[in-house]
């Protein structure tokens, strides 16, 4: 059975990730096993405001009811084995879908339209995302690449 990491992405200028998985076996220095969770950290970059402090596993990242674009996010796993990463990429108004090592960009005033994250090198995880959309509410979840968007077209994406 796979593991998933939830990730509730809001494009607009609300980011949430929630908890993880599965715990690690790690050696502490008196060479005894202690548990240690895998985690999710991210931080967005938001317009007028600019990047915001780390968040972690379901923590609200960005603001609301202030109608300010998500211009860029930031995803990185805590804990996780050797090897192992999440990657992400945004598409980003006038640009297109970036690379999966950008998401976003600064300083040019342009909105994250849609996002796509994926895991690698964690057999029996899944990683699981959604989006908000300005006037439309909740997306459906996503999965492991999938694209998370308004499934209508690409709109402009703002805080209510």
């Amino acid at each position: 059975m796979r593991k998933r990491i939830t990730l509730l992405v809001c494009i607009l200028a609300v980011i949430q990730m929630l908890f993880l998985l599965k715990s690690m076996a790690v050696e502490n220095s008196n060479n005894t096993q202690i548990d240690k969770a895998i985690s999710i950290q991210y931080k967005s970059h938001i317009q007028n405001i600019g990047w915001q402090g780390s968040k972690t596993n379901g923590q609200t990242s960005g603001t609301s009811g202030k109608s300010l674009r998500m211009e860029a996010i930031r995803v990185s796993l805590i804990n996780a084995p050797e090897g192992a990463s999440v990657l992400y990429s945004a598409h980003v108004q006038n640009i297109g879908w970036q690379n999966w090592k950008l998401a976003g960009t600064e300083g040019k005033s342009l909105r994250v339209e849609a996002v796509k994250l994926k895991l690698i090198n964690l057999d029996n995880y899944s990683i699981k995302y959604r989006v908000h959309i300005q006037n439309i509410g909740w997306q459906e979840w996503k999965y492991d690449g999938q694209i998370a968007r308004n499934n209508r077209e690409i709109t402009t994406i703002r805080s209510n």
